[in-house]
């Protein structure tokens, strides 16, 4: 470890001493009889391509060369600057006064320019202008952080936080009360067991902005409680250019170590899937082809014996990335030009776990039980190979076309590995040692395209948008081993006549039955897949008006979703094979994984006695079809009056969803519900003044089910040993959503932010306990719920506060911070038919608090770049519980990330060095054994302890 740091160090080093320095020329742009700063000015060095625009406070940065430069400055009806510069060792600042032109008029001017939302202070203006209350994240302020994903990126957002690594929680609300967008395009859900999309499956470096609308105006999807998430990739570059990085990580828990590796396919390495683990061809698709002993004999034969595993060394997570952009500008001043990204990342995860099971309720007078406890040990090899094509045509900014793709390949090879004890405190108690070779593939497409124009002489604007996406989930042949010993030789009432396999008690058996199997069996397989399609329109229609000093905008538009999926499972498993006459070879099952399933082992034995057979124990529930037709048209306007404007108007949806699966061979379930809803909104914005507003915003928004949350499908979790299940008896959430929010952007892409918030739902969806199962999980309806809180961001330059100094020496000069923290209290109220411990209690994956925070500091003169970044969210309900097995808590992390970087050659090479999870402490699941829900070791049931890496990496990127 200490070379890996040394090594990093003494790089940075070699690179901050032997390359030339560049220096800093700034100032601003101010008018010379009024003195305002004057924005979008032209700043730029004669004779060079050098040049820059002032931001909306008139303030604008040149990096350049020691030597001499003439720069210039212009701006239309402005005369222009020019002033000669000698750059040498130090910063220069340049404050300019543009003399306005004389008998100049000008009856109206038109200015054409694109939103640039790639930097910090394009994002303040977007979210200054937003109809609705919004947070975000820029490319510039992603490149400060050690963020490799966008589930990395989000939570730096107000009100976000991350569970797992990949989920969004908003305003302490789970997953799937939110709506994920990508380029205006809804993107599929990417779990099998929930609601949810993940997103550490998109790359970091594809980013363009990312924008969350907490409240609803009436032109957005309303199906959503937390916040509709907008993903956005690169568009059409400015300029030819072309970049490329490189990365190698060090992971604590993972790097230099060995894990037991298997086969995925070849293609594994590259992101993609083979088919070499489907099911054999062989294999009748019905279970009812293959019934009789003798041909469950026949099937065993057709797999052939993969559960062995060999050992790997775990190399360094490593990382590609290439992007290059070229842009084309046609005589009649069209423009056109693409951007392409190509994203690949190779990196080894690992994960510790210790689990504890407990039988009867902690929180009834009845003894604790001791069920089992478990050593877990995740090793997880994920590859993740993106390609990002982004086309564009502009006949000016006002018209034009986008035609964006993304193609995702994301393969997971994991191995977990179990090592415990069931009735631990039994005196002779038995040992479990367990395997799960774990695999699973996600490809993903995503194509928008998209037509924009804007017609300003009769004030006019159209819209649309045509998306398309495609997700394909594929886990094929996870296989399961499980072997059990004693600790010590059973004693049998006749010890002179053992059973054969006395004198094995103490060494481990494969648990192996003669008619069953599943998760907890040796040689159980599963095989499950995916595929969805989604399909939407999006199509907006704006007119302003101007009535006096009154400005009225009318939009109204149509929008249409289709949704189409498909899953199916099937599970397969050894079993003894009997025959009349015949005894089981019990020695067989003291094989190790590698040999015990052999052909030779498989039906009649050359000893005269039986082996192996395949059985199938795929349930009629285990496969679903479901599809949703979501149409919805809306109106909505916006009046400007002086100091004060409203945006309101109504949506309507009519929601079309239909889904079909077996509960068993006897009954089906056929959900064919429809719904029509008129949903209200409106937006109150009170601009104090230039810098400062105040917005009062109601809107009602919805929450329906999922299709994973209604389908009978099952889902076992290896880790916590759960099973998933659906419930074909779920309503829709309604939603009253109630926003005060105070906004000042002193400019600069600076901001702070005050919203307090209240939510009242009404059929609230939580994932809960099942009460008449232990360990499984599935969905249900509270009666009603409340959640209120507070919310508050900023980010700020210090010198915007300690004002006292102005030369570029100034420490403050150099500093900003950003943070944003969020306070929130929710309450439950469940129906009297509930079998619940308690009437009242949490939301359901809801946390008390999210704290976002870091400082930045930069040094423009030496180009050194330092990030210290911090993220906490509160314990959370994770599954509701009720009388036969308490609510489970999830514990808070405190994560804190460093970043150092520095770039040389005119900005060209940039050097990056970041600390991911400095901290990495441990979190838990547990069960509260007190009025008191806050964890204490001691006296709470911990039910799971995770361990979590602290990752090193070093990154090296160049601009040609």
């Amino acid at each position: 470890m200490k070379q890996v740091l040394s090594f990093f160090t003494l790089l940075l080093l070699h690179f901050q001493f032997i390359l030339a320095q560049q220096n800093i020329i700034y100032g601003t742009v101010k008018d010379s009889s009024s003195n305002e700063t004057i924005p979008g000015a032209i700043v730029y060095i004669e004779g060079t391509n050098i040049s820059t625009a002032t931001d909306i406070d008139g303030n604008f940065t040149l990096k350049l060369f020691p030597g001499k430069y003439n720069l210039i400055c212009s701006y239309i009806t402005y005369n222009t600057y020019t002033t000669s510069i000698i750059v040498k060792k130090d910063s220069i600042r340049l404050n300019i006064l543009l003399t306005p032109e004389k008998n100049t008029t000008l009856n109206e001017i038109t200015i054409l320019a694109d939103k640039i939302l790639n930097n910090d202070a394009g994002l303040a203006i977007m979210q200054k202008e937003n109809k609705s209350v919004s947070d975000g994240i820029s490319a510039e302020l992603i490149k400060k952080t050690a963020d490799r994903t966008t589930s990395d990126v989000l939570k730096r957002v107000s009100g976000v936080s991350i569970v797992n690594n990949k989920f969004v929680v908003i305003r302490g609300l789970n997953e799937r009360y939110n709506l994920s967008f990508l380029n205006n395009a809804p993107l599929p859900s990417t779990e099998s067991d929930k609601r949810a999309f993940s997103f550490d499956l998109i790359p970091s470096q594809i980013i363009d902005n990312i924008i969350i609308n907490k409240t609803a105006t009436p032109d957005l999807p309303a199906d959503f409680g937390g916040g509709n998430i907008f993903i956005n990739t690169k568009s059409i570059p400015d300029k030819n250019f072309m970049e490329i990085s490189s990365s190698i990580g060090y992971n604590t828990l993972a790097t230099n170590k060995t894990f037991n590796n298997y086969d995925a396919g070849k293609y594994h390495i590259f992101g993609w899937y083979d088919n070499s683990q489907n099911i054999p061809s062989s294999i009748p698709e019905n279970p009812k082809d293959w019934i009789t002993s003798t041909q469950q004999v026949q099937m065993a034969k057709n797999f052939k014996n993969d559960f062995q595993t060999h050992p790997q060394k775990i190399f360094p997570n490593i990382s590609f990335n290439l992007t290059g952009g070229w842009t084309h500008t046609f005589k009649n001043n069209h423009k056109w030009g693409f951007i392409y990204s190509q994203n690949y990342n190779n990196n080894f995860n690992k994960f510790e776990v210790w689990r504890t099971n407990y039988t009867n309720n902690p929180n009834n007078d009845a003894d604790v039980m001791l069920d089992d406890r478990y050593n877990i040990s995740t090793t997880q090899n994920i590859v993740m190979n993106t390609s990002l094509l982004n086309i564009g045509y502009k006949i000016n900014p006002q018209h034009q076309i986008n035609f964006k793709n993304m193609l995702l390949l994301h393969s997971n090879k994991s191995n977990i590995e179990q090592y415990g004890t069931i009735a631990p405190l039994d005196s002779n108690r038995t040992v479990d040692k367990n395997t799960a070779l774990f695999y699973t593939n996600t490809k993903i497409f995503s194509s928008q395209l998209n037509f924009e124009n804007n017609w300003e002489t009769i004030g006019l604007k159209t819209g649309l948008n045509l998306g398309y996406s495609n997700i394909n989930i594929i886990t094929p042949n996870v296989r399961y081993m499980s072997y059990s010993k004693f600790v010590r030789i059973q004693n049998y009432p006749d010890p002179s006549e053992p059973p054969p396999s006395f004198i094995k008690d103490t060494m481990y058996a494969a648990n192996i039955s003669n008619a069953s199997t599943g998760p907890e069996y040796a040689g159980y397989r599963f095989f499950s897949k995916m595929n969805e399609d989604i399909r939407s329109i999006k199509y907006d229609i704006e007119k302003n008006i101007n009535i006096s000093k009154v400005k009225l905008t009318l939009q109204t538009g149509y929008y249409f979703q289709q949704r189409q999926r498909n899953f199916d499972i099937r599970q397969f498993g050894y079993a003894k094979y009997t025959q009349i006459g015949k005894m089981f070879d019990d020695s067989l099952l003291y094989l190790p994984p590698d040999q015990i399933f052999s052909e030779q082992n498989i039906g009649v034995l050359p000893n005269n006695k039986t082996g192996f057979k395949l059985i199938e124990v795929t349930k009629p529930s285990d496969k679903y079809y479901a599809y949703s037709n979501n149409h919805a048209t809306y109106l909505m306007s916006t009046i400007e009056w002086k100091f004060l404007k409203i945006i309101g108007g109504v949506r309507y949806e009519f929601y079309h969803q239909y889904l079909f699966a077996k509960r068993n061979h006897q009954d089906t379930i056929t959900i064919n519900d429809k719904y029509k809803n008129i949903l209200p909104s409106v937006n109150v914005i009170f601009n104090l003044n230039e810098k400062n507003a105040i917005r009062f915003c109601y809107s009602q928004t919805l929450n329906r089910p999922e299709f994973r949350e209604l389908a009978p499908a099952s889902w076992y979790n290896p880790v916590n040993r759960l099973l998933y299940y659906g419930n074909d008896t779920l309503l829709p959430s309604t939603i009253h959503n109630f926003d005060i929010r105070y906004e000042w952007y002193p400019g600069m892409g600076q901001m702070l932010t005050f919203t307090p918030f209240y939510k009242y739902f009404i059929k609230p969806i939580e994932q809960v306990m099942s009460p008449g199962y232990t360990n499984e999980i599935t969905w249900a309806n509270a009666e009603f719920a409340k959640l209120y809180g507070i919310e508050s961001e900023y980010r700020l330059q210090l010198s915007t506060i300690f004002k006292n100094k102005k030369d570029s020496n100034n420490i403050f000069e150099k500093l900003s911070v950003f943070t944003n923290v969020a306070l929130m209290k929710s309450e439950v109220t469940l129906p009297d038919n509930i079998y619940a411990a308690s009437k009242k209690r949490n939301l359901q994956g809801q946390s008390p608090f999210i704290i976002n925070t870091g400082m930045t500091f930069f040094d423009k003169k030496t180009k050194w770049k330092i990030t210290l970044a911090y993220n906490r969210s509160g314990r959370r309900i994770i599954f509701a519980g009720n009388q036969r097995d308490p609510d489970r808590y999830e514990t808070g992390r405190d994560v804190l990330d460093f970043q150092i970087s520095k770039t040389y050659w005119n900005d060209k090479l940039e050097i990056k060095f970041n600390i991911r999870d400095i901290l990495h402490q441990y979190q838990y699941v547990y069960q509260n054994a007190d009025a008191d829900t806050r964890y204490n070791k001691q006296s709470d049931y911990t039910i799971l302890k995770i361990s979590y890496p602290t990752i090193y990496q070093i990154n090296i990127s160049y601009k040609f």
